[in-house]
């Protein structure tokens, strides 16, 4: 038999990052595999290494092959009659996510044209069974624990202690309050630096984002220090965990994650995290392995509603940006018992996300259901 995976793979969403670990895991397990690659999902492509792009373009679709079964990875959509195939016998599993208290109502029939949903966290398959979601799996993605480890050669070398956030602009990811949050924090300290990864794209963007950053300084008074460093640059994939442990600590005080791939890497590095303990991050966050951060779950706000209507009636998390300041100072005051919390938090990620756990889940829902 075989699976034709179908999803974005060449770019460098979250949501492709996840597809190729997907497809790596399909093909490490003898899966007989090809792949329809969506190239629509996104408009900025990653900088693979030769091995994942050889892989995918080994396994592109073959006009004349004959799948039996369609693994889906989508956003929200069941996608049978959308591919370039016939199938004997078509068992469609949709990968899906969302980052707020539901499944967006617009996406339940199509999901449930589906035979199986797989989300990657258990908080989220209650989430979407809950709103009406049939035969919902919980399948996460695998963290190649071997690569994002604390033996991973650093890239940069600053002497402050560095706070790492990773994500975009979006108001989910919140970072216009972590800025905030941490000028205010340590106004005038010259031993502290926030590293922002983003991708900004054009210089003018760059220097809106660099203008914001200064006016804030000027409301804030903290026009000198404490410095931020900004990496808008795209950066090789093969680079990232040196990348993460060029840090000391990686803070996120989004509104919900889908999954939280830079958490995890983060954690697999044995970085302490700050976080919401709230959506899927409730599946690995504990009060050992990393440091919750105080929230309220509030509906989305009519702005978010208005550019995106799947967001209609939902609830997220609104971090407290006081308490996100007492965390940061806790953790530069604390560095010794950050060391303890980083080491728990690798053993989590070892123990629930490393390939061999992944792997056995993956097998045994696929020769249960006849898929292999």
């Amino acid at each position: 038999m075989k699976i034709l995976f179908t999803g974005p793979v060449y770019d460098s969403s979250g949501y492709a990052t996840a597809s190729r670990s997907v497809i790596n895991l399909l093909n490490n397990m003898g899966v007989s595999t090809c792949l329809s690659p969506n190239l629509n999902w996104s408009l900025l492509g990653a900088k693979l290494s030769k091995k994942d792009l050889n892989l995918i373009n080994n396994l592109k679709l073959n006009m004349v092959d004959k799948t039996d079964h369609l693994l889906v990875y989508s956003m929200q959509k069941s996608l049978q009659g959308q591919v370039p195939i016939m199938f004997d016998k078509v068992s469609q599993v949709t990968h899906t996510m969302f980052e707020t208290d539901r499944c967006p109502e617009s996406w339940i029939d199509n999901l449930n044209q589906s035979s199986y949903i797989f989300l990657p966290s258990q908080w989220g398959k209650s989430v979407f069974a809950a709103s009406g979601v049939n035969n919902v799996e919980y399948m996460p993605f695998y963290i190649d624990v071997d690569k994002f480890s604390p033996n991973t050669k650093k890239l940069l070398n600053f002497p402050e202690f560095k706070f790492l956030f990773i994500g975009d602009l979006s108001a989910r990811k919140n970072l216009d309050n972590l800025i905030k949050a941490f000028l205010f924090a340590f106004k005038g300290n010259k031993d502290v630096m926030l590293i922002v990864k983003v991708w900004l794209g054009s210089k003018d963007k760059v220097k809106n984002f660099m203008m914001e950053i200064k006016r804030l300084r000027k409301t804030i008074g903290a026009l000198e220090y404490p410095k931020i460093n900004l990496y808008s640059e795209l950066l090789p994939e093969e680079s990232i965990p040196g990348f993460i442990n060029s840090c000391d600590c990686f803070v996120s005080p989004s509104c919900g994650e889908g999954f939280g791939l830079p958490h995890l890497y983060s954690m697999s590095c044995e970085k302490p995290i700050i976080s919401i303990n709230w959506s899927s991050c409730s599946d690995y966050m504990t009060e050992e392995n990393s440091l919750a951060l105080q929230y309220e779950v509030k509906p989305v706000p009519y702005s978010i509603v208005r550019q995106d209507e799947n967001f209609y009636g939902h609830q997220w998390a609104y971090p407290s940006l006081e308490h996100l300041g007492l965390l940061m100072k806790w953790v530069v005051d604390n560095q010794d018992e950050c060391k303890v919390i980083g080491r728990k938090a690798r053993e989590t990620v070892i123990e629930k996300y490393s390939y061999s756990v992944v792997q056995n889940l993956m097998n045994n829902f696929l020769k249960e259901r006849g898929l292999v």
